[in-house]
């Protein structure tokens, strides 16, 4: 496989520095396609912010694609109103109502952004603590808002149109990353954290930046990161750098083992929006972020949950995988059946129980068993030897 990046991907970064930079944006070279770049920029939710530095080249796109890419930027400008309308709404009912919050990653970083609307944004996630739950579902459903989710993960999940997707969080991580959730204790037990109003807090901004790349390793690690991500943790770092406790910040990643790879990443990040000269490795991550996509692929969930195995023999690394997709952990299995954490002796029943509806109703579990045995040596060890190289054991 070709690890350079093509044409189109170049000049879509080219693009991108511009805006950041405030710089006038290069014209299109004559081996790109304003097409393709156009669909890449969707695949990876940034076409919104591509559109400000399109729009200021003297040859632009042909006038039936330049319409659509002005529509999206409008739908971003709308989405983005409507966003910050209703966080204000949500934040007042817990104001009034006695809720202590942190309003987690995306509306933070917006503000590092030229504009907010550049940084588009799915969904709100506010972290609160546990014993809220119920409380701060009632008010969402007061404000018109659906549960879609609610009590089975770290997060419940609501949704109201047009287009509010919102996460209320209880914890930061998933109960199986026991490690990163070690970081960070519950919101009532926090110590650092920063009073914006009376029930309204802020991480300090090294505990910020911790979740921000631990929650980006998360994902790098399993379905893969979007160019969003590369651009959330540059502008946050060119804007808070200076002021950052390192040694904190650094004694953190040493116990998590991720400290290497946040120097590798730190450099390729400036690889792509400063002068920094390129790597191997940097163009090889560049590569990777350019084929994951927004959210990732399901291809980079099976190479990286075998590389996660960490197993020499590959038929064995596909045993282990498999044996943690059929048979997770007491404490996985209890988010789907939370009557395990009253009887968990009944366990062995629940996997009979959780087979059965793998079997009958979620075939995509069965196509991701049969995806992984697919996997063959070669293409899992320079998944290995990539990740290795990045500082990734």
């Amino acid at each position: 496989m070709n690890i350079e990046l093509n044409p189109n991907e170049k000049y879509i970064i080219d693009l991108l520095r511009s805006v950041l930079n405030n710089s006038i944006p290069p014209e299109k070279p004559e081996d790109v396609s304003f097409e393709k770049v156009y669909s890449l920029a969707k695949y990876h939710n940034i076409a919104n912010m591509l559109f400000y530095a399109v729009e200021k080249l003297e040859n632009k796109p042909a006038p039936e694609l330049l319409k659509s890419w002005r529509e999206v930027s409008y739908k971003c400008v709308s989405r983005d109103i409507i966003q910050k309308l209703e966080l204000d709404k949500l934040l007042n009912s817990f104001e009034k109502n006695q809720i202590k919050n942190i309003v987690l990653k995306g509306f933070e970083l917006k503000k590092l952004y030229p504009k907010s609307d550049m940084r588009f944004m799915s969904d709100i996630d506010i972290l609160i603590s546990k014993k809220n739950a119920k409380k701060v579902s009632l008010i969402l459903n007061g404000l018109g808002y659906k549960t879609i989710s609610y009590g089975k993960e770290k997060d419940d999940v609501y949704f109201k149109d047009p287009i509010m997707n919102v996460e209320i969080h209880n914890a930061l991580f998933d109960v199986q990353y026991k490690e990163y959730n070690s970081l960070f204790k519950p919101l009532d037990e926090m110590k650092n954290i920063i009073p914006k109003t009376k029930y309204q807090y802020n991480f300090s901004d090294e505990d910020f930046f911790l979740f921000l790349f631990i929650h980006t390793v998360k994902h790098y690690l399993s379905y893969g990161i979007g160019i969003r991500v590369v651009m959330d943790i540059y502008l946050y770092l060119k804007a808070k750098e200076k002021i950052l406790n390192w040694n904190y910040i650094n004694n953190s990643l040493q116990k998590l083992e991720l400290l290497e790879f946040f120097k590798v990443f730190n450099h390729f990040t400036k690889t792509w929006f400063e002068d920094e000269k390129e790597s191997e490795i940097d163009i090889e991550i560049g590569k990777y972020i350019f084929n994951s996509g927004t959210y990732g692929n399901d291809k980079n969930n099976r190479l990286n949950s075998l590389f996660s195995v960490k197993e020499n023999n590959i038929e064995k690394s596909k045993m282990k995988s498999i044996f943690s997709l059929l048979f997770p952990s007491l404490e996985v299995m209890q988010i789907g059946y939370p009557i395990l954490k009253k009887f968990p002796f009944l366990l062995p029943f629940f996997f009979v129980i959780r087979g059965l509806k793998i079997v009958l109703f979620r075939r995509n579990r069965l196509n991701q068993i049969n995806s992984t045995l697919k996997i063959d040596k070669n293409e899992l060890n320079k998944r290995k030897e990539f990740h290795n190289k990045a500082g990734l054991k």
